[in-house]
């Protein structure tokens, strides 16, 4: 019922430059985040480590030009579905300040090409944060729409079949012996 004391991940995740915004992947193994680092495509970039067996974390690697643009992406999402990246965005032919995009892992395991979410989601005002519900029928974000300041509200929205994250089962249970009844070291 209490947190533990907070761990600085390795240096393949920090280093001297910004790095924020992180975003960890439902099975606890992939990270996402944003950067300034040196080796980015420009302001701040999104990129992503992944937990070896032994609990160390690859160095990270740049999601490359289909997310990131010359311009800001940040503030990274991971669906629970592991394929739907949601992030922001300043980079030109947007409808404001910072939208929000998504991103789709196609066949190969690549990220498709950022698609701007559009109005309503995003405005001529900043639109920065968005986290969809499991189902992904729903998400909130953040915007200062009602403001054009500093001053952030959360807004929940619906989300279009055209930018919904893939349908997942969630279970859990508990491994038992057949025999002693008693629980058993495994994995679902």
């Amino acid at each position: 019922g209490k947190w533990s004391k907070a761990n600085l991940l390795s240096t393949g995740i920090n280093t001297a430059s910004w790095d924020s915004q992180a975003s960890v992947s439902a099975d606890g193994n992939t990270i996402y985040f944003a950067s300034k680092r040196k080796g980015g495509k420009g302001g701040s970039d999104i990129w992503k480590s992944v937990k070896l067996e032994n609990g160390e974390w690859c160095p990270a690697i740049n999601l490359g030009d289909s997310v990131n643009t010359s311009a800001n992406e940040m503030a990274p999402f991971i669906h629970p579905d592991g394929n739907t990246l949601y992030y922001s965005s300043d980079r030109l032919i947007g409808m404001g300040g910072y939208d929000l995009f998504v991103s789709k892992k196609d066949k190969t395991c690549q990220w498709t090409k950022g698609k701007n979410l559009g109005y309503p989601i995003n405005t001529k005002y900043d639109e920065i944060n968005i986290f969809p519900s499991m189902d992904g029928k729903n998400a909130w974000i953040s915007s200062n729409r009602n403001h054009d300041s500093t001053f952030y509200d959360i807004y929940s929205l619906k989300l279009n079949d055209e930018i919904k994250p893939d349908n997942i089962i969630v279970f859990n249970g508990i491994v038992v012996d057949k025999k002693s009844r008693l629980p058993l070291n495994s994995t679902i």
